[in-house]
């Protein structure tokens, strides 16, 4: 999964990779709009916390603590409402953003080919002959499936 810090830091150069894979960029700016709600929900809940916590902080200090308590629980009351609201909305942006991140493969090294598959590839060089066989080949999840050592379709 690709690191929210790059691409918060690089964006363009996640956009770049993108597109040199052939695949729309559009997620950047989707992640990034989320990222910003995320924050600015979570600049609110810390600021109600604080509210709260100076309220409570009053108490102590109070001359009368069990007047003060009584006076402040209404507002600290509806602090807790108000925190506990705008923290629900946190995990959505958690999970939005996850998925979104998770379907997003790892930037290209500039020295990659541009291209969608592999097929565009190039081959830079080689080592050895490549060895015959009287057989075909299987790919390495054909035979561990074969094998019993490897489940697809599982998850």
């Amino acid at each position: 999964m690709l690191d929210l810090t790059l691409l918060r830091s690089d964006p363009d150069r996640v956009r770049i990779s993108a597109r040199r894979r052939g695949q729309s960029d559009a997620f950047v700016d989707r992640v990034l709009d989320l990222d910003a709600e995320r924050r600015k929900t979570l600049t609110t809940v810390e600021g109600f916390k604080a509210e709260k916590n100076a309220l409570t902080a009053s108490i102590s200090k109070a001359a009368d603590r069990a007047a003060e308590a009584a006076r402040l629980k209404p507002e600290i009351a509806a602090l807790d409402v108000l925190i506990a609201k705008a923290s629900e909305r946190l995990p959505e942006f958690d999970e939005q953003m996850n998925a979104l991140l998770a379907d997003v493969p790892n930037l290209l090294d500039p020295t990659v080919p541009d291209g969608a598959s592999e097929e565009q590839n190039r081959v830079v060089r080689t080592w050895g002959d490549l060895p015959e066989f009287a057989f075909r080949p299987r790919p390495h999840w054909e035979v561990g499936e074969a094998l019993g050592i490897l489940r697809s379709g599982h998850t």
